[in-house]
């Protein structure tokens, strides 16, 4: 089968996985929204929001690193691979405890910075406890992701919302639905799905024999500016939520965590491409390679983009008929996240050019300079505008930071700048 077939099928495949666990996980927000309070919601969106910045931390720090290597050893070297799987997993682990322990301590702090409380302490230690559990689940599909095993991948990305939507459909049934029962629910699943992926997935490659340093260096040169870019997407990652949280009331939370999470359903497209892409083009060698993937890309974005404005344009009707009139002063919102989203769909395949180019180191200090701006401008506005204002501002830093980068991939690509083998960040 050719890689392009193989891609196709990959793709279909994942998409699949994606889409039904997407509509899944859409059932669970919608029961959850139309049965809590805007006020209890908006309390809950922050705690979920831990959750969700975990599996962002495990994947970035690590995921992505592990990738990029894995792509140029899986075929030519295994045992080689299986020490970097092996080295990824426990690194995973022991991020997840230490943000685990540190969650632990400041939960009272954070508790009182985000609800004027402290009553959610005990809250907020169990949703940073539940990084545990993601650990293990992100590991699985990093290690299937890579040796780009579609179909099992599929299976495994069910699993958490399967779960979910099974727990929290109890929980309505039992008429024991709060802000706490629901944060069990996301918990419990997550350490159930990390439990099933586990069994699912040959876990052989953690009894590769010894520790390997020169693997263990050549994941920290591929992975440094991925820290750096880590931090810098955990910040940002659910900044707004915790800064309508600091900033104005627990209904703009609400209002922006719905809007948003309904803008990620395109989230099913964009995992999708980067799920089936990645791999092949982590593993892109040579300049004329990076050259061809990159112009071929951009002369799809055009027509790409049209059925995305109409899709924009239906918008505002979706917030009061999924959500009730409780929720209709978000469609503005839900607008303009919604076209932030198919920008970061369109976006995020050229973006990948820069890791096999070796400028990752780029990405991370353009994504740098929007967290920064975002920040000062959401201390600005938030107070004023709320969710409608941290929509447009992440919107606005958005557009700036993806016109840098996609300007400078073209400049790289147009006066042939493009690196061999992106040698500065693949040496050991």
């Amino acid at each position: 089968m050719s890689t392009l077939r193989r891609l196709a099928r990959g793709t279909a495949v994942v998409f699949a996985g994606n889409a039904v666990s997407a509509a899944l996980g859409f059932l669970v927000f919608v029961m959850l929204v139309r049965t809590l309070s805007p006020a209890d919601f908006g309390r809950l969106a922050p705690l979920i929001s831990v959750l969700d910045i975990g599996q962002i931390l495990m994947d970035m720090v690590i995921g992505g690193g592990t990738l990029v290597f894995a792509s140029r050893y899986i075929k030519t070297d295994g045992v080689r691979a299986d020490m970097a799987f092996k080295i990824a997993f426990w690194a995973r682990v022991a991020v997840a405890v230490a943000v685990a322990l540190v969650g632990l301590a400041a939960a009272p702090w954070m508790s009182v910075w985000l609800f004027d409380n402290t009553a959610s302490a005990n809250a907020l230690r169990l949703a940073f406890f539940g990084i545990l559990g993601v650990a293990v689940y992100t590991s699985c599909i990093s290690v299937l992701q890579s040796r780009q095993r579609f179909l099992p991948l599929a299976g495994v990305i069910l699993y958490k919302n399967v779960l979910r939507l099974a727990a929290v459909a109890a929980v309505l049934y039992f008429g024991v639905l709060s802000v706490e029962s629901a944060l069990w629910v996301f918990v419990g699943s997550m350490f159930a799905a990390a439990a099933l992926a586990a069994v699912s997935v040959s876990q052989r490659y953690l009894a590769t024999p010894g520790f390997d340093r020169g693997v263990a260096r050549e994941l920290l040169q591929t992975n440094k500016w991925m820290l750096v870019l880590l931090v810098i997407l955990v910040v940002g990652a659910r900044l707004d939520v915790f800064m309508l949280a600091n900033l104005s009331s627990v209904e703009e939370v609400a209002r922006y965590a719905a809007a948003f999470q309904l803008s990620s359903v395109v989230a099913i497209f964009s995992q999708t491409l980067v799920t089936t892409l990645f791999p092949e083009i982590a593993g892109l060698n040579g300049p004329e390679a990076i050259r061809r993937f990159v112009r071929s890309y951009l002369k799809l974005v055009p027509l790409l983009a049209l059925p995305i404005i109409a899709l924009v344009a239906l918008s505002p009707w979706v917030i009061s008929v999924l959500l009730g009139p409780r929720y209709a002063a978000a469609s503005p919102v839900f607008s303009t996240l919604l076209t932030l989203a198919f920008i970061t769909l369109l976006s995020n395949p050229l973006l990948m050019a820069l890791f096999p180019m070796g400028k990752v180191r780029f990405l991370a200090m353009a994504n740098t300079v929007q967290v920064i701006a975002r920040v000062g401008l959401n201390l600005v506005f938030l107070p004023l505008y709320g969710a409608l204002g941290a929509a447009f501002i992440d919107l606005g830093t958005k557009l700036v930071m993806v016109a840098a980068v996609v300007g400078y991939i073209v400049w790289q690509v147009a006066v042939k700048r493009v690196p061999a083998a992106a040698a500065p960040e693949r040496t050991a």
